[in-house]
């Protein structure tokens, strides 16, 4: 579960755009270049996420890549950090990563769930602003019959 959700944050992160910071007194190299002090840089997380420099076949969705799959062992897995990286990373990553086991879990325990026809291409009608412009996502939820 843990790879599925690693590889949704993938494809799909929080924060799409760059967490700025800036470069401090004196300076810092950054990949090889010169960055003078005061300078607002930042990574985009969506850009990294898709690079074919940071991930094999980054446009499909592979689970196996956060379970060491031979297939994508050149992967970058640290390139993917949704939650940023740092002393000023999100304080709430832990808490957010349990909720989504908890709320995935049970989902999946009770009901099956389809797409709706008109939401296949739902993440093709997304803008980003500072964070994601998310329409409606019709999904079909069918509880799933027990025995009891």
């Amino acid at each position: 579960m843990l790879a599925c959700l690693n590889e949704t944050l993938r494809q799909y992160p929080p924060v799409p755009i760059s967490l700025p910071r800036v470069v401090p007194k004196g300076g810092h190299e950054i990949a090889g270049h010169w960055v003078p002090e005061d300078t607002v840089v930042g990574v985009w997380q969506q850009a990294a996420n898709y690079s074919e420099t940071n991930f094999t076949k980054p446009e499909e969705f592979h689970p196996e890549r956060f379970l060491g799959d031979e297939a994508f062992y050149k992967d970058d897995l640290a390139a993917m950090q949704p939650f940023s990286v740092g002393p000023r990373n999100c304080i709430g990553r832990n808490l957010a990563y349990a909720e989504m086991r908890l709320i995935l879990a049970r989902i999946l325990y009770k009901f099956d769930l389809e797409l709706a026809p008109e939401a296949r291409d739902w993440i093709k009608i997304q803008k980003v602003y500072t964070l994601w412009d998310k329409p409606k996502l019709p999904v079909y939820l069918k509880p799933i019959k027990t025995s009891a």
